[in-house]
């Protein structure tokens, strides 16, 4: 059976990667997916040792030898659990600094990317748990004593928990699909490249 060796950083495992496996298998029900979960940087090297055919990552400096081709725009929000508020207003910094956050740890993009963005803003947030698994953050947050910040599109997928915006805006980023520049791409990978341009460029 041909297959594809496909890396995603992590949050994506939560709204992105099941819709295009599920089109791909439907399309090409000989292929078989290898799915692997790394961190970003973890995801680059792995690409350039030829361990991984193609990778959804970031837009942003890689090394030389890595091709990007951005494909949309991701925005991250601070979440906390529903209910909201009859009156919901954005939140400004001096009300971020009364919530406890629940966080990825400092490992990740989407961490390092918030870190960033609290240090321009002159912001620290009280963290109460940091962690390596969206999902747990996900679960805690739910129970509704602490808030996160994600990409936005994990919170449309969660029934329990809600967006709420923030003054000045959380920042975004471009998601992009990563692959080594001149490495050899069989039929499978170019099949599975095209298919996520076509699902996710608007």
């Amino acid at each position: 059976m041909f297959s594809v060796s496909l890396g995603v950083t992590p949050t994506f495992s939560e709204y992105l990667i099941a819709p295009l496996i599920d089109r791909f298998s439907a399309l090409y029900p000989g292929v078989a997916i290898i799915l692997t979960e790394l961190p970003l940087e973890q995801i680059t090297e792995a690409l350039i040792n030829d361990a991984l055919d193609l990778a959804i990552g970031f837009a942003g400096s890689h090394a030389v030898e890595i091709d990007s081709q951005p494909l949309f725009d991701e925005q991250l929000c601070l979440v906390m659990a529903k209910p909201a508020p009859d009156k919901q207003t954005a939140l400004t910094l001096e009300d971020l600094q009364t919530l406890r956050f629940a966080l990825l740890a400092p490992g990740f993009a989407t961490r390092q990317l918030l870190d960033a963005w609290c240090q321009t803003q002159n912001f620290k947030p009280a963290v109460n748990l940091e962690a390596n698994s969206i999902a747990i953050l996900l679960k805690v947050v739910a129970q509704g004593r602490m808030a996160t910040i994600l990409p936005d599109a994990i919170v449309r997928e969660q029934p329990g928990l809600r967006e709420v915006q923030t003054t000045p805006a959380l920042p975004g980023r471009t998601v992009a699909l990563l692959r080594r520049k001149n490495g050899y791409q069989s039929a499978a990978a170019n099949a599975f490249a095209k298919l996520v341009s076509n699902s996710t460029q608007t």
